[in-house]
């Protein structure tokens, strides 16, 4: 028979083994582990923020749209009175009543309207120093007008411009007094999720803007917003007046 002091000994003796064999598992196991990744300081990620936005914001751009009234004729149907025109109250209860026509308008022929004039805004970019500007196509389809203003608070009228409804990309050329600043195209497919992005606008003609994040998609499709649809995804704030802004990467592009 074993004493109890015997058997307290042994299994303290297998305690103390067993804690050594853990430790040696435990030793191996973190030996194995791969080493963590090194997180660069904040600091280094706002240095490159600032550089890509000294190099690419002055050639962001703010663009103010103007589609001028125009004047409307609403065709009359109906009998025609006695000039040969229509008369536009001949199933109104009160044709009769001259009160109703004097302010209704008089008897007879086309009435004119006059639409009323509206004003839009967006952002763009300068991608060829002689006056070539991208923007979105809804920014300015319709439009009779198109000013492009900088951010040194230069100010030129378009000479012309052209719209893709189905990419919703467009064109806008002007005459510059002197070689414009740009911003050079980068490799779309090359973007990865979880790469960093810039998004850069003149909302509004308030000032150029920026706000940053990250790729969130690549080639999204699905969404039934037109027939081309490849786009990349981010999380980057892209507020009203920011459409036609530019994406850029961490190189500027």
């Amino acid at each position: 028979m074993v004493s109890a002091t015997r058997r307290s000994g042994l299994w303290l003796a297998c305690l103390v083994a067993g804690a050594g064999v853990g430790a040696m598992a435990f030793q191996g196991i973190h030996a194995e582990a791969p080493a963590k990744t090194v997180i660069k300081s904040p600091h280094d990620l706002s240095s490159v923020f600032r550089t890509v936005s000294e190099t690419s914001l002055p050639a962001i751009v703010a663009i103010e749209t103007i589609v001028k009234p125009k004047v409307l004729e609403a065709n009359s149907q109906g009998d025609d009175d006695e000039s040969g025109q229509a008369d536009p109250f001949q199933n109104s209860p009160f044709k009769d009543d001259p009160i109703f026509r004097e302010f209704f308008g008089r008897r007879g022929g086309p009435r004119q309207f006059q639409s009323p004039g509206q004003h839009g805004a967006g952002s763009g970019f300068v991608i060829d120093s002689s006056g070539v500007i991208v923007t979105n196509a809804h920014v300015v389809n319709g439009a009779d007008e198109v000013k492009v203003k900088f951010s040194d608070g230069t100010e030129i009228k378009a000479e012309s411009w052209v719209g893709d409804s189905v990419t919703d990309v467009a064109i806008v050329k002007l005459r510059a007094d002197k070689p414009l600043a740009t911003v050079d195209f980068g490799d779309s497919d090359a973007m990865q999720v979880g790469d960093w992005v810039l998004a850069l606008g003149n909302p509004f003609d308030i000032g150029t803007t920026v706000t940053a994040g990250i790729i969130s998609a690549t080639d999204r499709k699905g969404l039934d917003i037109n027939g081309r649809e490849h786009f990349l995804q981010t999380d980057a704030a892209i507020n009203p007046g920011n459409s036609g802004g530019a994406l850029v990467n961490m190189n500027g592009e």
